[in-house]
């Protein structure tokens, strides 16, 4: 069981160190508890498709995942087009569109998990979503605390309409091209 952790812990830092700084854009410029809630429903997304498709055996869908590389690009054409006079920027972040960002992105992860899973026994497999989830929580509390500086968010917060929507359609078009 040892190295079912082990493999956990560096598969699960191994694709989503990138989130590190995601994250932390959202936390400037969300609330909290969406950006969390969010992150964990597209984790728990992410950890169900793997799982579905170690199953099958990638017998279908696995040669579209890369299509997930369009809502990134979506949400980030929108976040340049769009703009709130008041000032709301969080609004246009929702609980689903930061799930939908999470799954988006995810798709490193599910080349990582789906191979990983497909060896596993199903304790195996529950004790690995069980650790990456409790990951996916260290991650929002590392990234809220790098958000916490204030150097950091004043700089997310100031030129957060111009880092948006170019971190968020480079995300699509990587995902795009790494098909």
């Amino acid at each position: 069981m040892l190295s079912v952790i082990i493999k956990a812990i560096v598969s699960f830092a191994a694709t989503n160190i990138d989130d590190i700084l995601i994250l932390s854009i959202l936390f400037s410029i969300s609330d909290i508890k969406s950006v969390v809630i969010g992150q964990f429903a597209g984790m728990s997304v992410l950890i169900i498709i793997s799982i579905i498709f170690s199953i099958f055996s990638q017998m279908f869908l696995a040669g579209y995942v890369w299509l997930l590389g369009l809502v990134p690009i979506i949400l980030g054409i929108r976040a340049a087009i769009i703009r709130n006079d008041d000032d709301k920027e969080a609004e246009d972040l929702t609980v689903l569109g930061i799930a939908a960002l999470t799954v988006s992105n995810g798709a490193d992860n599910i080349g990582v998990y789906t191979p990983l899973f497909s060896q596993y026994s199903y304790l195996s497999i529950s004790v690995t979503a069980a650790i990456f989830l409790l990951l996916t929580g260290l991650l929002c509390l590392a990234a809220s605390c790098i958000t916490s500086v204030e150097w950091f968010k004043s700089r997310i917060v100031k030129y957060q309409r111009i880092i948006v929507p170019i971190v968020f359609i480079a995300i699509g078009i990587s995902i795009l091209i790494a098909r």
